[in-house]
């Protein structure tokens, strides 16, 4: 009998052939006792062994014709098909990077361990899951684990419920054909599985779905199965109830290069000028394995450099490089409707984050903090294909940031244009007057227009809702302008004559303009208006109520206008800003930004008050909103005395200090209004002499992330006692020119503080500095140390096990970078840089 490939034994078959093996070693043992007994022929017991044998033959004889007859099987009887464990997969190797291999660990890890059956592996369309997923599959194959099969199907964005289930039967090698219903499949594909301890991966996955209308059993900590999806959406993996999530992350410089390299081919890099435009070429991929890889062997061995200029100026056509406000990106959204034309800016603003939230989600824009402002960035290649799918219907023309010196021909600005963006451009002009009936949005923003618009370049457009001439030159506005009735936000940098005809104007932002006087009545005239952004535009809002402040309109029209819900002006004075809080305006505003004597720095916080100069009104502090979440003082010498009003501001995270006089502590005794802050930034006050005094309760500044003390000359330690043990969410430490410096954490005790989140601490131009702390600091996520004239500084307190049996403590696995002059002593690793 001969075993075909592909094919195993029926049982009934295997039952034979082990019959027939056992048979043949009892007569193989048989012979060789008789042979032996045959050299023993004068033994007494000689004839009756014989006698003994010949009866035991018969038996034998008659076990073999027995068998025989029952080896008569039919042809189709013999064997099946050899159940496979899985499909060998054709796969990239991309395993040699350590961002790949980073992923590959943590997504094997899981599958080996017990804690974890629903795997979730997530990122951008390209970048690589499936082929490290393939990886993993091949591997399982041929590895010697528990699994008794690997199944994997590709489901792609048109899920269909039906070839799910035929996909995963063809794995199991058997059909569905006899199954009239869906229940009646998922029942056939339960009863295949549940019995198995499975990996099964679902490639590609667009929608959530519930595993028992497929028929795969529940993985469990028990029966030992697992399954692993790809997808590009977070929220996939949520609706999948995934335990373990993985992101897929894009391959740094150096292993972008080195995969190109391998993909183009090394000879055709021996050219110096060739090799330089490659690695542009590499960089401009963005890291992407599947661009990167497709790129390469466009130009495997191509030896001609015209066509490597080529390739490179194709793939710089994105300028997608330049960070965007998550709140300016929100507002564009809400103003061009996307969101709808029903309901309140405040509202659509808390829609717009959700979607904004979604976006980052799946992977197509990347988070960005920046002093701590949150930006996104949207990565080059995901930005040239929206380009691209926007250039048929709707059709949007985007040209930004290409360096245009003259604007895009008449004949490019086509009936069908819906969205138009030339902003960050050189234009000086534009004399044409464009036919867009379509046209919604339009972003002329940072462009000179030295020699100004044309009169009537809005005349064709009478759609138009969200128009952009901030950071312009503009010296006067086009006369069409006011012609615009569904324009509803308008940026600009001038008032322009007849913009009372602006009725449906929902926002106004004139932060960019210069304006010496508001007009008196036009705000009445905007009765839809919800956004009024004028913070820096140069009108200052007095009040008819206090006497000697003419001109313009006065702060009576904003007490008046009811729509308002997000209000950024400067006030006149303190007397008129305490007039406009007392009248409780503020308490309609689901944002605002307040400035007061011109200060020259404002915090991001949304509610935010910025003061500059005396604080007193009459001898008494003034009084502030109390949701107020942002407070920035400059030049403010009684700055002290406004500490009890501070007990009201149920919601303060940002506290930001400079230039004031007088300023002796910030948090004083049992001022537990401080639990809520988040930054605290201090900058040039040399009557500071400690951060707290007094007794303090120890979730004082629990929420603390950032801190931030500059040039306070008589500053001898930042933090003591109790307050040490509330710091555990603190992010970032920045310490500089602080003459008197001994200690940034001082307690007695000098045990052991954890500071789980500390990222990165920066610390200069302390000469007195001699210790951070005397004790042990724990943190695992501590990322750059930073120091520079801190000559008397000995000890970095850092440590990544928390044990006091260690003989010397170790750094955190998470750090960096160390830079700076200094000598440190008492940490393994560590020395002088």
């Amino acid at each position: 009998m001969q075993l075909q490939f592909g094919m195993e034994p029926k049982e009934g078959v295997k039952l034979w052939l082990r019959n027939v093996d056992e048979i043949d070693s009892e007569v193989s043992r048989i012979t060789t006792e008789n042979r032996q007994e045959n050299l023993s022929w004068y033994c007494p017991n000689y004839l009756c062994s014989r006698k003994q044998f010949g009866k035991l033959v018969e038996e034998k004889i008659e076990e073999v014709a027995d068998l025989i007859e029952k080896g008569n099987f039919s042809d189709d009887s013999l064997a099946h098909k050899l159940q496979n464990k899985g499909l060998t997969l054709p796969t990239t190797l991309l395993l040699e990077n350590h961002t790949t291999m980073l992923s590959w660990k943590k997504i094997w890890s899981c599958l080996m361990g017990s804690k974890v059956g629903r795997i979730g592996v997530y990122g951008m369309g390209g970048i690589g899951k499936t082929t490290i997923m393939r990886e993993i599959n091949n591997q399982l194959l041929k590895g010697s684990t528990d699994f008794g099969c690997v199944i994997w199907v590709t489901v792609s964005k048109d899920f269909d419920l039906d070839r799910l289930q035929k996909g995963i039967a063809k794995q199991l090698n058997f059909s569905l054909s006899d199954c009239e219903s869906v229940v009646e499949k998922s029942a056939k594909i339960y009863g295949a599985l549940h019995r198995k301890r499975f990996v099964q991966v679902l490639d590609d996955l667009w929608e959530p779905f519930p595993l028992e209308q497929v028929g795969i059993p529940f993985p469990t900590a028990e029966n030992g199965c697992k399954i692993v999806l790809t997808t590009r959406l977070m929220s996939i993996c949520r609706g999948m109830e995934t335990e373990q999530d993985v992101e897929i992350k894009v391959l740094s410089e150096d292993e972008a290069w080195n995969l190109f390299r391998d993909k183009v081919g090394k000879a055709v890099l021996v050219e110096p000028k060739i090799q330089n435009i490659a690695r542009k070429v590499a960089k401009e991929c963005g890291g992407f394995p599947l661009a990167i890889i497709t790129v390469g062997r466009a130009l495997r061995r191509e030896t001609n450099i015209s066509e490597w200029e080529i390739a490179l100026t194709e793939l710089r056509g994105s300028t997608g490089r330049h960070y965007i406000d998550i709140n300016e990106l929100i507002e564009y959204w809400m103003w061009e409707g996307l969101q709808g034309s029903v309901g309140r800016i405040v509202e659509k603003k808390r829609k717009g984050k959700i979607i904004l939230n979604e976006l980052k989600n799946a992977c197509l824009l990347e988070s960005i903090t920046q002093y701590g402002i949150e930006y996104v960035k949207m990565h080059d290649l995901i930005r040239d294909m929206a380009i691209a799918i926007l250039s048929t219907s709707p059709r949007c023309m985007v040209k930004s940031g290409i360096g245009l010196k003259t604007p895009p021909q008449v004949d490019e600005w086509i009936d069908d244009l819906h969205r138009v963006s030339i902003m960050r451009n050189d234009l000086k002009s534009i004399h044409f007057k464009p036919r867009c009936p379509r046209l919604t949005s339009l972003l002329l923003q940072h462009n000179s227009f030295s020699k100004n618009v044309s009169h009537s370049f809005f005349d064709g457009m009478p759609s138009l809702t969200v128009l952009d001439l901030s950071y312009t030159g503009i010296e006067f506005l086009p006369e069409s302008l006011s012609n615009l009735e569904n324009l509803s936000a308008l940026l600009l940098s001038k008032l322009p004559h007849g913009m009372e005809q602006l009725s449906n104007l929902r926002c106004l932002n004139l932060a960019c303009a210069n304006i010496e006087v508001f007009p008196v009545g036009l705000l009445a005239k905007f009765i839809l208006l919800e956004d009024l952004l004028m913070v820096g535009c140069g009108h200052t809002w007095g009040s008819r109520a206090v006497e000697g402040i003419t001109g313009g309109a006065n702060i009576e029209e904003i007490i008046s206008s009811t729509s308002l819900s997000s209000l950024r002006v400067d006030f006149w004075n303190l007397e008129i800003f305490d007039y406009y809080v007392k009248s409780g305006h503020w308490e309609q505003l689901d944002e605002f930004k307040f400035n007061i004597g011109q200060p020259f720095e404002q915090c991001s916080e949304k509610r935010s008050i910025a003061f500059k100069g005396n604080l007193l009104l009459n001898g008494r502090p003034i009084v502030l909103p109390t949701n107020t979440t942002g407070l920035s003082f400059n030049e403010c010498p009684d700055i002290f005395l406004l500490s009890a009003y501070l007990f009201d501001l149920k919601e303060l995270r940002s506290y930001q200090v400079y230039s004031c006089r007088n300023m002796k502590y910030i948090i004083y005794a049992n001022q537990t209004i401080l639990s809520t802050l988040e930054i605290l930034k201090l900058n040039n006050l040399f009557d500071l002499r400690t951060i707290s005094v007094g007794i303090v309760e120890q979730y004082t500044l629990m929420n603390l992330k950032i801190i931030e003390v500059v040039a306070c000359g008589s500053v001898i330690w930042l933090f003591r006692g109790d307050i040490l043990n509330s710091l555990q969410n603190l992010e970032e430490i920045v310490v500089g020119d602080c003459a008197k410096m001994r200690y940034i954490m001082y307690d007695s005790y000098a045990g052991k503080i954890p500071l789980p989140k500390l990222q990165s601490l920066k610390l200069y131009d302390l000469p007195e500095l001699e210790s951070i702390y005397d004790g042990v600091i724990t943190s695992h996520f501590l990322r750059s140390v930073d120091i520079l004239g801190c000559n008397a500084l000995k000890r970095l307190p850092m440590a990544l096990f928390d044990d006091s049996n260690l003989p010397q403590q170790l750094p955190p696995p998470s750090l960096k970078e160390i830079k700076g002059t200094f000598k440190l002593v008492g940490i393994t690793g560590m020395g002088s840089t």
